[in-house]
Order: structure tokens, then sequence, then C-alpha cells
């Protein structure tokens, strides 16, 4: 049966080292029988020192599909206190959990080979077919096996870790590999995967983003979407009234125009109010103003073959979540239309911050949020033979986490996050 161990080391408080070392006459005595020639056989004890700087607080955590309690035991020297073991019935598993303080040297027994960052698990019977993204190792990381994500249509999926722990570099080699039987877009926050891969980097210029190409209904939610992400709210009706009016009244509009809109707008209206939508407005697309965005004509799919869009040429995180919602809802509308299967591989980099950063209670004076552009296509792009691959190194967005059939964690230094995706991996 399966058994997952995990030993978790850290340093133990003021008071738990206080306690260790009132204890350790308990913990850490052996007793052994010498002979004495005046007093004859008897027992004497030897104490071991315990140095406090030098204590470690042990977690040890046994997953397992079968009551081996024993096991748990076993780890654990005859010498410490077991009577703080607990088992956690959960389905299908027990989990079984002890902790305890010991000197450092003894915790670092318990674990062979010792925590590595290099240290990859192994896999009884790794998929021989499918993307190879790697090989498993052993202890004394020597390669052992290929390892292959069985992927035969692009499916969603999350790429989670702390940074500078290879997501980029497990999120390259699954686009290399996948390219063979997909077509790949990624959209690259930071310019990693453009340094990677020029010769399959397309600017921002090329693809002609413009939000205002799209049916009217739809660049209105695009706009709403960009604005409760970026700014944490919602229009305010007024502002609503007048930004929905200027797009559905205004041809070949464009941001610079619509600024400008505005500004006759505060000169012909004398309501504080109307000014001060106005003026809220050309504030929320100031960011957008003289950017790539601001053009006009169709927009230029990139669902053919390769291709990286380089967001970091960008100036600001906005203009950046505007360009990425374009470009999704583009690609996603034209699926619809066509009714064609794509075949279509997108990885978002940073996907958190295509997500609103917590859950923002709308007053009663504002306009209630579309559906965000991200998790609408992890919901409905799948039919239309697209796949999206999100890399994040926070809490994943439960639609994005539930609607992924692929996820891939690597390490996690926040304790919520590593216990939240604990829990939520069974």
């Amino acid at each position: 049966r399966k058994i997952n161990i995990i030993i978790r080391l850290e340093k133990p408080n003021p008071i738990e080292e206080l306690i260790a070392k009132r204890q350790a006459t308990k913990l850490h005595t052996e007793t052994r029988e010498i002979i004495d020639e005046k007093w004859g056989k008897r027992r004497v004890f030897e104490r071991k020192s315990l140095e406090p700087s030098n204590l470690a607080k042990v977690h040890i955590s046994l997953f397992t599909q079968a009551n081996y309690s024993h096991l748990l035991s076993t780890i654990i020297e005859d010498e410490y206190d077991r009577s703080n073991l607990e088992v956690v019935k959960t389905t299908p598993c027990r989990a079984l959990r002890a902790k305890f303080i010991t000197p450092l040297q003894h915790a670092i027994k318990l674990i062979q080979p010792p925590p590595s960052h290099k240290l990859v698990y192994q896999y009884s019977k790794p998929p021989s077919k499918g993307i190879f993204i790697g090989y498993t190792l052993n202890e004394l990381e020597e390669l052992l096996d290929p390892y292959h994500i069985p992927l035969e249509a692009p499916i969603h999926g999350l790429i989670v870790g702390a940074t500078g722990t290879g997501k980029t570099s497990i999120a390259c080699q699954l686009a290399e590999q996948a390219n063979e039987k997909f077509n790949i877009l990624i959209l690259d926050w930071t310019g990693q995967f453009s340094n990677a891969y020029p010769e399959h980097t397309i600017s921002i210029e090329e693809l002609n983003l413009n939000i205002f190409n799209f049916p009217k209904h739809v660049a209105k939610e695009l706009l709403i979407d960009y604005y409760y992400t970026t700014f944490k709210s919602t229009p305010t009706p007024i502002a609503y009234h007048i930004l929905t009016t200027i797009i559905d009244t205004t041809e070949n509009l464009t941001f610079t125009k619509l600024s400008k809109i505005l500004d006759i707008i505060k000169t012909q209206l004398t309501q504080k109010d109307y000014k001060s939508a106005c003026n809220a407005i050309k504030r929320r697309i100031e960011p957008i103003i003289g950017t790539p965005l601001d053009c006009q004509g169709k927009p230029n799919l990139p669902i053919n073959g390769f291709n990286i869009v380089n967001l970091s040429e960008l100036p600001t995180d906005p203009a950046k979540i505007l360009a990425a919602y374009i470009l999704l809802s583009a690609i996603y509308n034209y699926a619809v239309q066509s009714q064609e299967k794509l075949n279509l591989l997108i990885i978002v980099d940073e996907a958190h911050r295509l997500l609103p950063k917590q859950q923002i209670v709308i007053q009663a004076e504002h306009i209630t949020p579309p559906e965000n552009t991200l998790i609408k296509m992890y919901r409905e792009a799948r039919k239309h033979g697209i796949g999206i691959i999100s890399i994040t190194n926070t809490t994943p967005h439960p639609e994005l986490w539930m609607n992924s059939t692929l996820k891939i964690i690597t390490r996690i230094d926040e304790d919520k996050l590593r216990t939240k995706i604990a829990q939520d991996l069974g």
C-alpha cells in the first residue's frame, strides 16, 4: 500500500526549549549496570548533554490507506514520549501525526536522505507515454525513469510554487514538448519566456489589441472586469452610464478619443456628480493611453504554432492586465464564432494578477462586476479545444483549482498556502 511520510523541522520557541531542558533527565538518561567492589551489582544513570541551542522541534505526519500507526511509532525512538501521537481519520486515508523536541543530530537521523530542494519524489510506475517533462531521481540524484504527462488534448492546469522553485523551467519544458501536438501561446508577464525563446516572441504592437473592435456588450464587460481587478472597485451608475453611452454611440473609438470626449462632457455639464464620474473614468484609462492598446482595427490572433506574447513591453500592470483580457477574449470569441477546435494550449504567467486580489463587497451604488475573464476561460474554453495552464505563487482561485486536470506543485514556503493545498489534495 502507498505510504507517504512527511517530516518537518523547526526551531522550538524559548518556552519549549526550557521545558525540554527540564525534561533532559527523563528523555536523555541511560541506565546501565556496573559491578562495584563495595556495593556489588548496582545500577547507575548517565545523563547526556542537552544544549537548547541545538534543539529541533520535529513534526512527523504519516499518510496511509491502512491503520499503520505502529510504523510511526517505529520512526520515533523508544526514548521519546509517544503520548502526543494523534490519529486523524480521513477519507480514504489516515493521517498519523506526532511532534516532539530532540537534539538536532537525532532529528536528522530520522530523514534519509537529509532534505534537499533537488530531491524529486520517485514514482513507482511513471507513465511511459505523453509529454516528456524530465526524469525521476533516486537519493543520489541519479536519473531513473523518464516521466511523461499523458496529454492527448489541451487541458486546464496549474503550476504552483514559491519564487525560484523552477515553475518557469517546468513550463518551458512542457511548452516545448507539447508543441509537437498542440499550438502553444504563452502570456509572458516578466519577459523570462521571451528571453528564452526570442525567435517565438511577438510584440504587443503586432497583435493590434483593440478592445473596441469587440461587440459593444463584450467591450463593456471587459472594461468593467479590468476596472474591478485593477482598482478593486466597479464604476458608479453615473460613470457606467457615461462610459457605456460613449461606447454605444461612437465609431472607431480609441482610449485617446475616449479621453477627449470625457473632457468635452465635463465642459458641457454642470452637475458635480457627472464631472466627478468623468474624472474617475479618465484616471482609470490613463495607464492605457498612448500604449499599443490605444489602437484601431482588428486584433491579430497568434493561435497557430509556438508564440510568446511579451506583456513586459507594456509600462504598467493595468495595461498588462487589460492586454491579457483582450487577447484571451478575442481567442475565445473566435473559437465560438468559427466553431472549430483550436487545439491550443495557453500558458499564463503570473496568473494571480489577472484575478481580483480579494473578494470585494460591491456597494449598492456600484455596478455588479461580470465574470472574470480568466475564470470564464477555465469554465468554458476546453470544449473549444483550448487549454490553459496558469503559473502562480499564491493560493489558486477555487474555480481554477476545481477545473484543472493537471496540477504541478513545487516547493511552497508559506505555511497557510501549503496547508490549503495539502487539504485540497486530500
